[in-house]
Order: C-alpha cells, then sequence, then structure tokens
C-alpha cells in the first residue's frame, strides 16, 4: 500500500478529531514507505509547495515543502486546528501575536527536526522557517479543513516612508 493510500484510510474514517487524535493518526502512519508523494510538493506560486493529500468533511492532510531559505506566510488556520510531522529537515516555527494597531509581532519560535511534531491550535498564528540548505518536509493534518485563513504582514512591510 502506497503512503497515500496509508493517509486516506487512516484520516478517511476520523470524525471531530481533538488535537491529540490528529497527532496519534499521524504517528500510526508508515512513514518508512515511498515518500516521493510527499516530497512532489514542489513549490509553484508561492515560496513554497503543498500538495493535499486527502480532504474529507473533517480533516485535510496536506504535505508541505519548503526550500531552503523560504518561509511561509504569516498566516493562522481560520477555523481550524492542526498537528504536523516533520518528515525532512529543520524548521523554524515562529509564533506571532497580534500589537494594538493589528500587527504581527513575534513572541517564541522553536526549531523541529524529523520526527518531531508541532501543534496548531485554533487562533494560532504563525509562520515556518527553512534557514537550513536543504528542503523541509512536512506533513500536516487539519480539522475542520482549511477555509478562511488569514495572512499578516509585519508592519515595517506596510510602513509607508513619508519623507
Amino acid at each position: 500500500m502506497e503512503i497515500t493510500d496509508c493517509i486516506r484510510e487512516t484520516f478517511g474514517a476520523i470524525k471531530r478529531p481533538t488535537l491529540n487524535e490528529l497527532r496519534t493518526a499521524l504517528e500510526s502512519l508508515p512513514l518508512e514507505k515511498d515518500l516521493s508523494a510527499l516530497c512532489g510538493a514542489v513549490p509553484g506560486l508561492l515560496p513554497y509547495g503543498r500538495r493535499v493529500l486527502c480532504r474529507t468533511d473533517e480533516v485535510e492532510v496536506i504535505a508541505i515543502h519548503i526550500p531552503a531559505g523560504s518561509q511561509t506566510a504569516i498566516h493562522d488556520h481560520g477555523q481550524s486546528a492542526g498537528c504536523a510531522r516533520i518528515i525532512e529537515g529543520r524548521l523554524l516555527n515562529v509564533w506571532y501575536e497580534l500589537d494594538r494597531a493589528g500587527y504581527p509581532e513575534p513572541f517564541m519560535a522553536a526549531a523541529l527536526t524529523e520526527g518531531e511534531y508541532m501543534y496548531a491550535p485554533k487562533g494560532q498564528i504563525h509562520q515556518m522557517r527553512n534557514e537550513g540548505e536543504g528542503r523541509v518536509v512536512s506533513l500536516h493534518v487539519y480539522s475542520p479543513p482549511l477555509s478562511g485563513t488569514t495572512s499578516y504582514r509585519p508592519y515595517l512591510e506596510v510602513l509607508d516612508f513619508v519623507i
């Protein structure tokens, strides 16, 4: 059985999962199998690649590929919560909170390596960065499926310098 079949079998019957249940399901996947389906999420229009591997009414499973020196936008996950497993590489996960004007400010970061997990509770704002020389591949699962996500731009990116 291919890894994509295992993913569909594992997540296809899940109903209203908790974050811990999402992690348990990720842990159950036989990741010693051929992972080319996960690594096939190559960048296109975005600075990183994403490939939806399974989507039901309850969950969405996505492979993410972040090339060396790239990062995601600062974002939230709308009404979804999720869990991710690092498959390859070293990922820096940076958490943000909004300042009084509504701009994101970093307040914490954690480096994760192959085999480690991270949670994305509902309402979390974060950015994933690959500051290394090789790619980062990770497997993410969200419940409910992603919708209504928001991207945020730091104040210095939108500041209009008037002289």
